[in-house]
């Protein structure tokens, strides 16, 4: 494989709350095991919302 930079882009076209995001089958191998464990969209999203918009900090806050 040359050594170059990749990057690496996730998308979800309506994904459904309990669908697995998980690396592709046919690029696992055993000497080639995925980088990330796998992850449910749910799990996902809600992660990246409280990273990016802190959604979830702001909602306790006024609960308060």
């Amino acid at each position: 494989m040359p050594k170059t930079e990749r990057y690496a882009l996730a998308f979800f076209c309506d994904a459904q709350i309990d669908w697995p995001i998980a690396a592709v089958p046919t690029c696992v191998r055993p000497d080639r095991p995925p980088r990330h464990e796998t992850t449910y969209y749910t799990d996902y999203m809600i992660g990246y919302q409280a990273r990016t918009y802190n959604v979830f900090d702001d909602q306790a806050k006024d609960a308060e």
